[in-house]
C-alpha cells in the first residue's frame, strides 16, 4: 500500500515551530489558506496486563480536523469555534474487549473502553487494524482534478516516542505513508514553544489541565485522540 518516501519533517523541533504550526492552521499574518488535514492518533496498549496481553494494543483513537472546513471560521479562545468540526473515531480490538483493570492513574481509571464520549465505538480484529489506520491516513481529495489524489496530512501524536516507533505498534512506518506532510508531537511541541523547559515533559492530562479541559474518561483512546 502506498509509495515509499523519506521520513516526514517533524514539526516539534527548532525555533520556528510556532510559526510553522500557525502557517499550517492558517493563522499567520497575512492569513493564508491552509489545505491540510490534522489527524490525531492515540494508540492504547495494556501496559498493566500480564502474560500474552501485556503491552497488547487494545484501543485506537483517531480524530481529524480538516482545515478546509474552518477556512472562514475564527478559532476563538482556545480554538473553541473549531472543536465542533473535529471528527473522532474509537476502535476497540475485538480479541481484547474483555481485558479490564481497576487500576487508576492520577485519579483516572485506566479501563474505560466503554466510555467513548464522541460517538459509537467500532470493533476491529487485530489483524485488520493496520489497514484500518492506513486507510484513515489516506483521505481522497474530492477537489483535485487528478485521479487517486490524497489530502496532505499533519500527523498528531503525544508522548516521548518518535512517530515511527509509535506507528510501529500497529505495523506501520512513516516511509510507507506518503500522505503525511509533517508530524506534530504535542508533548514535545509544548516543551519547545510553550512555557515548559525542554527537560520538563508533561503528560496529556497535565496539558489538558493547563488549558482548562477536564475529560471524564481520559484513558479512553478515542477521547484521548480528540483531546489532542
Amino acid at each position: 500500500m502506498g509509495s515509499r518516501r523519506p521520513s516526514s519533517r517533524p514539526l516539534d523541533s527548532g525555533p520556528k515551530s510556532r510559526e510553522l504550526l500557525q502557517g499550517l492552521m492558517g493563522l499567520r499574518d497575512p492569513p493564508n489558506q491552509p489545505d491540510v488535514v490534522f489527524i490525531a492518533i492515540y494508540i492504547k496498549y495494556a501496559s498493566w496486563a500480564s502474560g500474552k496481553a501485556q503491552n497488547a494494543v487494545i484501543e485506537v483513537g483517531i480524530s481529524t480536523l480538516d482545515m478546509r472546513q474552518v477556512h472562514d471560521i475564527h478559532p476563538s479562545v482556545s480554538g473553541a469555534a473549531w472543536i465542533t468540526k473535529i471528527r473522532s473515531r474509537h476502535i476497540r480490538i475485538a480479541e481484547w474487549r474483555t481485558l479490564f483493570t481497576t487500576a487508576t492513574s492520577q485519579g483516572h481509571p485506566l479501563s474505560c473502553a466503554k466510555d467513548f464520549e464522541f460517538g459509537k465505538s467500532e470493533s476491529v480484529d487485530g489483524t485488520a487494524l493496520r489497514d484500518k489506520i492506513w486507510k484513515a491516513l489516506h483521505i481522497m481529495d474530492g477537489h483535485s482534478r487528478g485521479s487517486g489524489t490524497h489530502r496532505k496530512v499533519v500527523l498528531v501524536i503525544n508522548g516521548h516516542q518518535e512517530a515511527d516507533e509509535y506507528l510501529g505498534r500497529v505495523g506501520l512506518s512513516l516511509s510507507e505513508l506518503s500522505t503525511i506532510e509533517t508530524v506534530l508531537n504535542v508533548q514535545k511541541m509544548e516543551t519547545t514553544v510553550g512555557p515548559l523547559l525542554p527537560e520538563s515533559p508533561i503528560s496529556l492530562s497535565g496539558l489538558l489541565e493547563r488549558y482548562g479541559i477536564e475529560p471524564l474518561w481520559l484513558h479512553n483512546a478515542g477521547n484521548q485522540a480528540t483531546c489532542k
